[in-house]
């Protein structure tokens, strides 16, 4: 969720200053730079995933939408395709 849709910068060399860095640490930082050819260079919310692990962990399908910046009714949708409600 954190760089969820956006372009993700990747660095062989992190100076310690990237959100990435912050979030993983400065050796699995490194890893990916050194990988990152091999990579999207967005990445994906897979936001049906992620309803379906929300509304799993109890979370209301209001609430859903509102994380993932969606409407109910979609959410909802997503929710009835995967048997989950």
């Amino acid at each position: 969720m954190t760089f969820g849709g956006a372009k993700l910068a990747l660095s062989v060399d992190p100076k310690g200053r990237s959100q990435l860095e912050a979030l993983v640490g400065p050796e699995k930082a490194r890893m990916l730079g050194a990988n990152a050819h091999r990579l999207q260079r967005r990445v994906p919310l897979a936001k049906r995933w992620l309803a379906a692990y929300l509304s799993w962990k109890g979370q209301s399908a209001a609430n859903i939408a509102r994380q993932l910046r969606v409407t109910d009714q979609s959410v909802r949708k997503w929710l009835k395709e995967g048997r989950l409600v």
